[in-house]
């Protein structure tokens, strides 16, 4: 169940380039995949994925924000006037990743996965 919403995407306009996700319910964040794509030349979606963000295992709770930052940083949080919670957290790229009209933020919901070290 989706749980999250993607409220905005900023671009790379400034250093402060986010998504922010929105709480609809309760929920894991461990539970959910962020990546980008960008589209052919047909106007559809590619399958060039070129950035992926997994969430730490962090409960948040409805009416909670959670900003992604591209940049570099440290995770941190802080109290609303709301009562709610924004969860800050930083993907790390050092690089631009909403910088042109052809990308797309993507958000999904998993229920666990496995992986397998190439040796």
């Amino acid at each position: 169940m989706m749980n999250l919403e993607i409220r905005k995407v900023a671009d790379n306009a400034t250093d402060e380039e986010r998504v922010v996700l929105y709480a609809l319910a309760d929920c894991n964040l461990n539970d959910y995949l962020l990546f980008d794509s960008t589209y052919d030349e047909e106007g559809n979606i590619s399958n060039k994925h070129r950035h992926m963000f997994v969430f730490p295992d962090q409960n948040v709770k409805k009416g909670d924000f959670v900003w992604i930052y591209s940049k570099d940083g440290n995770a941190y949080k802080r109290r609303n006037n709301s009562n709610t919670t924004t969860y800050i957290l930083f993907w790390g790229l050092n690089c631009h990743v909403w910088n042109n009209d052809g990308d797309t933020v993507h958000l999904i919901h998993y229920d666990g996965y496995v992986f397998k070290n190439v040796k």
